[in-house]
C-alpha cells in the first residue's frame, strides 16, 4: 500500500494537478489508485479470514499502535519485566515467573515483536495506518458478535492468571503468539492507539477519517471495560480505566 501511494501522490503533486497532464499520466494513475483499492480488499479479505486466529486482533492492535505513535513503548498498565532476554520471542520461563507475571512477559513480547515488524513503515502515510486501524475495528466486532472471551473478558485479574497458566503448553520455550491473551491485558496499548489516532494532523491539517476511528476505539474500550476493576490496587477499589 505504501509503494503504490508513493505512485499517485509525491511532494509536487499540488503544483502538477493544476496544469494540464497528458493522457498516459491520467491513465496511469487511474491504474495506480485501482491498485491501492485492490490491494486494500485483499488485506480485507485475508484478514476477516484469520479473525478466528488465535491473536489476530492483538496483531492489527500492537502493529497500528506502533504505526500511528512510531514506537512499542509499555505504557503504565503493564510493568515493565526487570531482564528481557534478546530474542523476547523465544526465551525459558520458570514456574515462579509463570505464578507472578508470566502474562507480562506475554505482552511484552507481543509488543516488541510487532513494533520490529512495523519499523520499516515508520513515517508511512496516513491511508497505511488507516487500514491497520480499521483492520483491528474489524477483528474486535467480530470477535464481540460472538462472545469470545478475548474481548468478554473483563476481570484483569482472572485474565493475568489464565494467560500466565499458558505459558506451560509452551514445551519448546516460550512463545507469545501460543498463549491465551485478552483485550484487558492490552487496555494501555488500545486507548493510546485511540488517543493518538483520534488527535491526528499532519502539516497542520486534521486527519478526520484517522481522528474518527481513533474515536471510535475509545468508545469501545470504555464501553466494554468502564466497569473492570483495577487489580494493582491492594486493599482499595477503583476502576482500571479512571
Amino acid at each position: 500500500v505504501e509503494k503504490i501511494l508513493g505512485k499517485i501522490s509525491w511532494k509536487g503533486a499540488p503544483y502538477w494537478r493544476g496544469l494540464a497532464l497528458s493522457r498516459d499520466i491520467e491513465g496511469s494513475q487511474r491504474l495506480w489508485k485501482e491498485a491501492e483499492e485492490n490491494v486494500h480488499a485483499a488485506i480485507s479479505n485475508l484478514s476477516h479470514c484469520e479473525n478466528k486466529g488465535k491473536n489476530t486482533i492483538f496483531y492489527w492492535l500492537l502493529l497500528a499502535r506502533s504505526l500511528i505513535i512510531c514506537q512499542g513503548s509499555i505504557g503504565r498498565f503493564s510493568n515493565e519485566v526487570e531482564e528481557e532476554s534478546e530474542d523476547n520471542s523465544k526465551i525459558e520461563i520458570g514456574n515462579d515467573t509463570i505464578e507472578s507475571n508470566g502474562w507480562l512477559h506475554i505482552c511484552n513480547a507481543a509488543r516488541k515483536n510487532l513494533a520490529e515488524i512495523a519499523a520499516p513503515l515508520t513515517g508511512a502515510r496516513w491511508q497505511v495506518k488507516m487500514c491497520a486501524l480499521n483492520r483491528f475495528l474489524a477483528a474486535m466486532a467480530y470477535l464481540k458478535a460472538r462472545e469470545d472471551p478475548r474481548i468478554t473478558q473483563t476481570n484483569i485479574k482472572e485474565a493475568r492468571k489464565a494467560a500466565s497458566s499458558s505459558l506451560r503448553q509452551n514445551k519448546d520455550g516460550f512463545d507469545w503468539k501460543k498463549c491465551d491473551q485478552f483485550m484487558c491485558l492490552y487496555l494501555d496499548d488500545a486507548i493510546s492507539l485511540g488517543v493518538a489516532a483520534a488527535t491526528a494532523s499532519t502539516d497542520d491539517s486534521e486527519l478526520y477519517d484517522l481522528q474518527s476511528v481513533g474515536v471510535r476505539i475509545l468508545f469501545e474500550i470504555v464501553d466494554a471495560f468502564s466497569k473492570s476493576e483495577d487489580p494493582d490496587l491492594e486493599g482499595q477499589r477503583g476502576r482500571i480505566l479512571e
